[in-house]
């Protein structure tokens, strides 16, 4: 069984792996892959546990990782899939967010529009003063923008 690594970054002539584990020996690791792979150059960065494979040739990269996954060297690990946004707990946050102001106004408010409310509130505060009538001017704008968005399906009309 092989040492689990995951591509992290590749180019046509140049593939960078991190190894999941640290390697007892790294000079064992490296002597099996020259054995798989004579022709590529490897180097090795032990404090981030990455391997680097260099070769001139792309097609001979390609075969010679196929080769090193074959004999049991490295055990390659798919990326993981990148997570979506409301795998986010920000997403959770908004969500309890909009819950509180709902239930404080009884539903009368949601999250979006006191948002765009405080926003409104906080350019016309910012225009009183002339040293500051450019970025409340800003803030109102952007504060009608958002409140004039379409609201998300499944979302109540207030």
């Amino acid at each position: 069984m092989g040492y689990a690594a995951r591509i992290c970054h590749q180019t046509d002539a140049r593939i960078r792996f991190q190894l999941l584990e640290v390697p007892p020996d790294w000079q064992k690791l490296l002597v099996k892959i020259q054995e798989q792979a004579p022709k590529l150059a490897v180097r090795v960065n032990t404090a981030t546990r990455s391997l680097v494979l260099q070769s001139q040739e792309p097609e001979l990269l390609g075969e010679s990782i196929h080769r090193i996954a074959e004999a049991g060297v490295l055990e390659l690990i798919p990326k993981s899939p990148p997570r979506r946004s409301w795998d986010f707990p920000m997403q959770n946050l908004h969500e309890r967010t909009d819950r509180f102001i709902r239930e404080v106004s009884g539903e009368r408010l949601d999250f979006r529009s006191a948002f765009g409310y405080a926003m409104f509130g906080l350019g016309i505060r910012q225009s009183w003063s002339a040293k500051f009538l450019p970025a409340g001017l800003t803030l109102m704008m952007y504060a009608a923008t958002f409140l004039d968005r379409p609201r998300p399906e499944g979302s109540r009309e207030i």
